[in-house]
């Protein structure tokens, strides 16, 4: 599988192990692409090769080693966006591939390490908004609480669906 990763989150994927199907899909994207010159916060994206290794990392695989890349950067917008993003690709990679998250968390709504787990499924299936209103449903609890501030990056902060989260976070845990 083969990921398109924008500002550390992805954009799509593709999956084949042709060498021209793959070439054409990524040229696709790479012509659509164009890097900018704007510093956000103290990381530089032309310069800063960190951000370059880690989607690096991200491609091959190696989750963790790009987590803590982007752990050791100025944490501005682009690298919270890319933790978030890549993190649940992390906790997806060594998941229990046997059951559906989803369902298993639709038979047993009170348990939240299974409805943490439908939220990263959500997020891959890009549907970050159903992952944050399944995940306030289990609120004041502190893991779904944690797991929604991380995935509150995915978001901008203006969001309509970002705003009412960050709401309903704040009086669940006032």
């Amino acid at each position: 599988m083969a990921y398109v990763v924008k500002d550390g989150a992805s954009i799509a994927e593709f999956n084949s192990l042709i060498k021209e199907p793959v070439a054409q899909w990524l040229d696709h994207f790479v012509s659509r692409e164009t890097i900018s010159n704007e510093k956000e916060g103290d990381v530089d994206k032309q310069i800063d090769p960190r951000l370059w290794r880690a989607a690096e990392l991200v491609n091959a695989g190696d989750f963790c080693a790009a987590l803590a890349l982007y752990e050791q950067l100025p944490q501005d917008a682009t690298v919270k966006r890319a933790h978030a993003a890549v993190s649940v690709l992390a906790r997806m990679s060594v998941a229990d591939r046997g059951e559906d998250p989803i369902e298993k968390s639709r038979r047993d709504p009170d348990d939240v390490n299974k409805a943490l787990a439908a939220a990263d499924m959500y997020v891959l299936m890009d549907q970050p908004d159903t992952a944050l209103a399944h995940l306030a449903a289990l609120l004041p609890k502190p893991e779904a609480a944690r797991r929604i501030v991380e995935l509150l990056n995915l978001f901008d902060p203006l969001d309509l669906v970002a705003l009412e989260i960050r709401a309903q976070v704040a009086n669940a845990m006032s």
